[in-house]
């Protein structure tokens, strides 16, 4: 469809990463076929779902956030019966660290919460750790959680699917299309949207657009509480001498690494401010990296061998609860937000994608109640 056809639609979602495919996919698969997608970057991954970890995790200590990861699980587990190319998920697990008595607590108390929604959480102390994965220095460790039925996927493969089932409906997907503004119709449900490819019409829109999610919101009288942060991953040149890994996090200094093929993936997990004139490209900051150097071989002494070769930077956008918005505006009925991921858009994409999907077309009363912890309400400010 060219974008002269697609001038007006039923529903125009803002954002093309995962969470915004994800929606279209899902009202695809409700029967929905008056949808428009719009995305600011020229082709997909572009943005921060391209740019991400791929991490699938249950392990949280929330249980609103532990539902929809465990909503998500079954779309991935089955995703070679329904797409004829792999996701790679790779379930080695989830093994969180402890570096002292009060995380270990924590870890503690996670781990029934998580038992008590079925989950297949472990907990030990550093000596079974160092048993168990005789790479990791255990000495300042106080305990671990370890879940082996999270893992990590690739993102783009993730990506092609959603856009892929909207594509078969004919949904029309625009890239290089930047929503400049919005304005909403008054007394006439429905909005104007105002694009670098000339005006559009909707009756519902959605944003999902990640970063620019607070902007847009902005121009329509409502205030989102989002922190835009960047985040940095290092890739290292090909390491055999761990063949295994699950992805590996601690806290308190912070990094993570997991395996990326027959090399690593490593971050120090930084939360560095970001200015929106950089959100389109965040600047990657190779200081970064002999701090990462150090905390890994510190954990890992075989990674002091370790050489990284390359590494990008992408955005996490953040709320004050580190819990997405996910939900009806305040302000216009018609107006939906799936944004402030706090950097597991990947991981809760399948149940955001379903529950919004569900929530525009029925207004299901269940689905209301699913997705109340992260109703925009919440922060009552306009």
């Amino acid at each position: 469809m060219t974008i002269d056809r697609a001038r007006t639609s039923e529903i125009a979602i803002i954002g093309a990463g995962v969470t915004g495919l994800a929606i279209a996919s899902h009202l695809v698969e409700l029967g929905c076929r008056q949808i428009l997608v719009l995305d600011k970057f020229p082709f997909p991954g572009c943005g921060s779902s391209g740019k991400s970890a791929g991490g699938f995790r249950q392990q949280f200590s929330n249980a609103a956030l532990i539902t929809l990861a465990k909503t998500s699980k079954p779309f991935f587990d089955t995703f070679s019966d329904r797409f004829d190319f792999p996701l790679n998920f790779k379930k080695r697990g989830y093994l969180l660290l402890a570096q002292s008595d009060p995380e270990n607590q924590q870890l503690v108390e996670d781990c029934r919460l998580q038992h008590s929604h079925g989950l297949p959480v472990e907990h030990f102390g550093p000596r079974e750790l160092a048993r168990r994965f005789p790479y990791l220095e255990t000495n300042d460790l106080a305990g671990a959680n370890l879940c082996l039925e999270d893992g990590y996927l690739d993102p783009n493969s993730l990506l092609q699917a959603y856009g892929q089932t909207v594509a078969m409906a004919k949904q029309p997907v625009f890239f290089d299309t930047e929503v400049q503004s919005i304005r909403a119709l008054g007394s006439n449900p429905g909005f104007v949207l105002t694009t670098s490819r000339g005006n559009m019409h909707a009756r519902i829109v959605v944003i999902a657009a990640g970063a620019w999610s607070a902007s847009l919101a902005n121009r329509l009288g409502e205030t989102l509480p989002l922190e835009v942060r960047k985040r940095q991953i290092f890739v290292s040149a090909p390491f055999p001498a761990i063949p295994e890994s699950p992805l590996v996090i601690q806290g308190l200094d912070p990094l993570y690494f997991r395996k990326e093929g027959d090399s690593f993936i490593l971050s120090i997990a930084e939360i560095d401010p970001v200015r929106p004139e950089q959100y389109d490209d965040p600047p990657l900051d190779w200081s970064h990296a002999s701090l990462l150097a150090e905390r890994a071989a510190t954990r890992v002494p075989l990674f002091n061998d370790l050489c990284l070769r390359r590494a990008w930077a992408g955005l996490r956008t953040l709320t004050p609860d580190s819990m997405p918005i996910l939900g009806q505006s305040t302000v216009h009925e018609n107006l939906y937000y799936a944004c402030g991921l706090s950097g597991h858009g990947i991981c809760f994409s399948p149940a955001v994608g379903n529950s919004m999907a569900q929530l525009i077309l029925h207004h299901d009363q269940h689905i209301r109640l699913f997705l109340e912890p992260f109703d925009p309400a919440r922060f009552k400010v306009r």
